[in-house]
C-alpha cells in the first residue's frame, strides 16, 4: 500500500504462472511473490534466490528471472509513478536490474531477455547501454519491433536523425502481432 493511499500499488502475478514454473519452485516462487505484493524486497529477493538454488538446470530457472524481473519492474515504475520519492523505489530498482542481468547472463542468445533489459536500461537514464542492448537484440532477432522503435527514440534524442529515421522506417515496415508494436 502506497503511503497515504489505502489502494496497492499493484496487483502482483498471473493466474497462469504455475503452468511455466516446475512444482518444486512453486512454493518458493509463491513466497517471492507475496513479499512481493507486501514490498518487502528483500524476503522477495531471498525467496528468488531460492527458485535459482532449486533449480535443476537453466531452462527452470529462465522463468523465475523473466516472471521475476518483470514484476519488480511493474513495482518499480508504479512505485516511481505513484509516490517519486517512495523509500522502496531503489530497492525494486535493484531487484529489476539484477533480474535482468541475470536473464541475459545465462540466456544470452535470448532476444527478449536483452530487449528487456534495454528498455530498463533507458527508463534509468542510460542511453548508451540502452543501446547497445538494443543493437545486440537486433543482431540475434532482427524482427523485434519494439527494439528498433527504441533505438530510434534513442537516437534522436541523442542527435542522429538519420540512424534515427532508418529504425523507425525499419520498425514501421515490419508486420506485428503484438500490439504494442503496432502503436
Amino acid at each position: 500500500v502506497v503511503q497515504g493511499s489505502l489502494e496497492p500499488v499493484a496487483v502482483i502475478g498471473t493466474k497462469k504462472w504455475k503452468a511455466s514454473v516446475p512444482v518444486h519452485l512453486q512454493e518458493p516462487l509463491a513466497q517471492a511473490l507475496k513479499y512481493m505484493e507486501d514490498n518487502d524486497v528483500p524476503n522477495s529477493r531471498h525467496w528468488f534466490g531460492e527458485c535459482m538454488s532449486l533449480s535443476q538446470n537453466w531452462e527452470e530457472a529462465r522463468p523465475i528471472l523473466f516472471f521475476g524481473a518483470q514484476i519488480a519492474g511493474q513495482r518499480w515504475l508504479e512505485l516511481r509513478g505513484a509516490v517519486p520519492d517512495h523509500e522502496h523505489i531503489p530497492e525494486w530498482k535493484n531487484l529489476t536490474e539484477m533480474l535482468l542481468r541475470g536473464a541475459v547472463e545465462l540466456f544470452s542468445d535470448d532476444a527478449v531477455a536483452r530487449h528487456n533489459l534495454g528498455r530498463f536500461l533507458q527508463d534509468t537514464g542510460r542511453p548508451e547501454e540502452a543501446l547497445q542492448c538494443y543493437r545486440h537484440t537486433m543482431l540475434l532477432d532482427p524482427t523485434q519491433v519494439e527494439t528498433w522503435g527504441n533505438a530510434a527514440d534513442l537516437y534522436y534524442q541523442a542527435g542522429d536523425r538519420e540512424l534515427a529515421y532508418e529504425c523507425w522506417e525499419r520498425a514501421v515496415s515490419m508486420e506485428t502481432d503484438k500490439a504494442s508494436g503496432r502503436l
